[in-house]
């Protein structure tokens, strides 16, 4: 079904509902084809309610363009949630209003139009029908495909507003919109970290969540969570994790030293990083999945990895086959939460290496050279940027985060 405009102009959508409906039947007919159970109805008029609020009676320019994008951005919503998510407003968590995020910075092309059109185009009866032309979203030809970090945060504010406005009505009881990280919000821009094969934090992150819901299905899938946890957080190339000729990495190079290091002897060389906070769970899940606790003496050389059969270590063609499942769970979740394919498809085909070199852009933006050089150990971080990316429209944009002060 092709989405079409919820709501009208300033001076239409604070009429009685009655009155708004006679004069607007073609939105009538379209919340009425959905489900009972999506709501659809209640929530467009609670939703009218809520953008009617912001039309005062000496409504200035300023007014108009801030009603015009609550307005926009609260219809996406609805139209989001009916139409991709087939889930009613009240039932959208956290997890799902980050969906609705991704969604926002990357639609698919049937929901753009390249330029304005108008809502509804009026009829000689005094009707209202709805203008074919119309798009929930416009984005003018060269463009990026995603919207600025700015943009999103924007979004956010005025979707937090609207659940707030719903908790008022007693409609919700959570706000999903409350608490989106800043480095979310970053990676779904159009600032994110652009990688080798297209591969952003965007889905990194996606990573990370498909990898923990096969966890619940199976816990053979633990080790895969711990590969892409010690592949963002770490930034540990496969050569670290498989093992091969006189090389069989072990869960005792994570040694506690009042911090925990990660120290692999390799080939006589000792690599040796200060294990960073975000990573810690993950150890501590991972031991927990192996039957082991968060001391270093329960697990004094043991194989970092075993087999489904309880053989130890795994070769490199085994870590990419076990990360290859979850590339293409991340990748379906993102197809299932309305994600286009442009979006998705970089994940279908991204290689672990590719992941890695994601974690290290992400890490020089978010932490800056010094830590991401630290991170890396004995590899010289000139050498990834010479590998893996060209470095300098990233400086250029993101200077501030390079400041190591």
């Amino acid at each position: 079904m092709r989405p079409i405009p919820i709501f009208a102009s300033a001076s239409e959508i604070a009429l009685d509902a009655h009155t708004y409906f006679y004069r607007h039947p073609d939105v009538k007919t379209y919340l009425e084809s959905f489900e009972v159970r999506l709501l659809a109805s209640r929530f467009a008029e609670l939703a009218r309610e809520f953008v009617a609020s912001y039309v005062t009676a000496d409504i200035t320019n300023e007014v108009l363009a801030g009603f015009g994008s609550v307005r926009s951005i609260v219809e996406r919503l609805l139209l989001w949630s009916w139409e991709v998510k087939n889930s009613p407003l009240n039932l959208i968590d956290a997890l799902g209003f980050r969906s609705f995020l991704e969604f926002t910075s990357s639609p698919p092309t049937e929901w753009i139009s390249s330029f304005p059109h108008r809502r509804f185009i009026r009829h000689h009866n005094g009707e209202y029908i709805v203008n074919p032309g119309w798009r929930p979203f416009c984005r003018k030809q060269g463009e990026s495909e995603m919207l600025k970090k700015n943009m999103l945060i924007v979004v956010c504010s005025a979707c937090s507003r609207f659940f707030d406005f719903l908790i008022s009505k007693q409609v919700l009881s959570h706000n999903p919109a409350r608490h989106v990280e800043p480095l979310f919000l970053a990676g779904i821009s159009n600032e994110s970290v652009t990688v080798d094969r297209g591969v952003r934090t965007l889905h990194l992150n996606h990573l990370i969540l498909a990898a923990s819901e096969l966890c619940k299905r199976n816990g053979n899938y633990e080790r895969a969570l711990f590969i892409l946890a010690m592949t963002k957080y770490l930034l540990t190339p496969i050569r670290f994790l498989a093992n091969s000729k006189g090389w069989v990495p072990s869960l005792s190079f994570f040694v506690e030293k009042k911090s925990w290091f990660y120290e692999p002897n390799y080939r006589g060389v000792i690599f040796r990083s200060k294990i960073p906070r975000d990573f810690l769970p993950f150890l501590e899940r991972y031991l927990v999945s192996r039957g082991l606790r968060m001391k270093p003496g329960d697990f004094e050389g043991l194989p970092l990895f075993l087999t489904q059969y309880g053989r130890p270590g795994l070769s490199q063609r085994q870590i990419r086959n076990v990360v290859r499942e979850v590339t293409l769970k991340a990748a379906s979740m993102m197809r299932d939460s309305g994600c286009s394919p442009q979006s998705y498809s970089p994940i279908e085909a991204a290689t672990l290496d590719a992941l890695r070199d994601a974690s290290i852009r992400l890490c020089l933006v978010e932490h800056g050279i010094f830590e991401t050089q630290r991170r890396l150990g004995n590899e010289q971080i000139t050498s990834v940027m010479q590998r893996s990316f060209a470095l300098a429209e990233s400086l250029s944009q993101d200077r501030d985060y390079f400041d190591d002060a």
